[in-house]
C-alpha cells in the first residue's frame, strides 16, 4: 500500500516486447544495459525480463550497481561496464561478475594484490575514440590477457563503444571499428564474446565483425535515430491534482514568483518535484518562453 499520489509504472510487458523488437533487426546476442536503475526502471525487474528473453547477459555501470542485482536475488551473469577499485576485485570474484579491464596499469595492480583470479572473467575495453576508458594498443589488450591467464582469470570479452553512433554521419565510426577490428585480429587470443553495437548503432551501424550487442535506450522503448521498430514506452509517471484554487491577476505561483496571471484563472497543485525528476529550472524555462502550463 502507498500513500502518495505520484507513481511511476514500469512495463515489462513493453521491455519484453522491445526486445524481441531488436531481435527482428539483427542476429547477434543481446546485452542488456541497466545502468543507473536500469535507466529508472528497476534493475531487478527489468534484468529479470531480459534473461527471460534471451539475453545473455545485462550490464551496469558500477560495482554498486551490480551487488544491488545480487542482493535481490539476481543470479544471472552481470558485467560490470566501468571501473572496479583494483581493491575490490575480491568482491567481484565472490558474486562471479565479469568485469572490464580499463587499463594495462589498471589489470596490472590488480594482479599485483591479487595471486589468483579463481576464474573471475573479463571483457577488455578497447578505446577506439572516445578517450574515456580502454586501451589504444594491440601490446596492452596482449599484456592484459596474459596477466588475466597468469593469474586464472578468464580473458572472455573484448569491446569498445562508439562516440557518434546517432549522427548521420557515420565517418567516426567507421574508424572506430576499422580501429577496433584491427586490435581484436591482431591480438593473441581468441575471445568468446566481441561488441562494440549501442542502442543508435544497432538501429543504423550494424557489423558482421562482432557477436553480441549492447541495447540500452531502444529496449525502455526510446530511440535514439528515427526508426522503423514499433518500440512500446516502457516507463509511465502519473500524479493526481490535490488541490484546485482561483487565483486573480497579479497574483504569482511558486519559487521565485515565475508565474505571474495576467487574468483571474485557476491553478492546480501536483505532489511532484524534485525527487521525481521535475526540477525547479523547468519553471525557469517555462518563462523564458512565456509558456503557460
Amino acid at each position: 500500500m502507498f500513500y502518495r499520489d505520484t507513481y511511476a509504472n514500469i512495463d515489462c510487458d513493453a521491455i519484453a516486447f522491445n526486445l524481441q523488437q531488436i531481435q527482428t533487426l539483427t542476429s547477434q546476442s543481446l546485452i542488456a544495459v541497466l545502468k543507473a536503475n536500469a535507466y529508472g526502471h528497476c534493475d531487478y525487474w527489468t534484468a529479470k525480463t531480459a534473461i527471460e528473453q534471451g539475453c545473455i547477459m545485462v550490464a551496469v555501470s558500477s560495482l554498486d550497481e551490480a551487488l544491488s542485482l545480487r542482493y535481490q536475488g539476481f543470479t544471472e551473469d552481470i558485467l560490470i561496464l566501468g571501473h572496479i577499485r583494483p581493491s575490490d576485485i575480491d568482491r567481484a570474484i565472490a558474486n562471479h561478475f565479469i568485469v572490464t579491464v580499463i587499463s594495462a596499469d589498471w589489470i596490472k595492480t590488480v594482479a599485483e594484490m591479487n595471486q589468483n583470479f579463481k576464474g573471475l572473467r573479463f571483457h577488455i575495453k578497447v578505446d577506439s575514440g572516445m578517450n574515456r576508458i580502454g586501451m589504444k594498443s594491440v601490446d596492452e589488450v596482449n599484456t592484459a590477457v596474459e596477466l588475466i591467464h597468469d593469474h586464472h582469470g578468464i580473458a572472455e570479452g573484448i569491446f569498445t563503444h562508439y562516440a557518434c553512433a546517432d549522427s548521420f554521419d557515420k565517418t567516426m565510426c567507421q574508424n572506430q571499428v576499422h580501429f577496433f577490428q584491427d586490435i581484436v585480429k591482431n591480438c593473441s587470443h581468441v575471445f568468446k564474446w566481441i561488441h562494440c553495437e549501442n542502442s543508435a548503432a544497432i538501429l543504423d551501424f550494424q557489423d558482421s565483425f562482432t557477436n553480441a550487442c549492447r541495447c540500452g535506450l531502444i529496449m525502455y522503448g526510446i530511440s535514439p535515430l528515427p526508426c522503423s521498430l514499433n518500440l512500446k514506452p516502457a516507463f509511465s509517471l502519473y500524479t493526481h491534482m490535490i488541490c484546485v484554487k482561483k487565483i486573480h491577476k497579479g497574483e504569482s505561483v511558486g519559487y521565485g514568483a515565475t508565474f505571474i496571471a495576467d487574468e483571474d484563472c485557476y491553478i492546480a497543485t501536483l505532489p511532484i518535484g524534485y525527487a521525481d525528476g521535475l526540477i525547479r529550472a523547468v519553471s525557469c524555462i517555462v518563462k523564458a518562453n512565456g509558456w503557460k502550463l
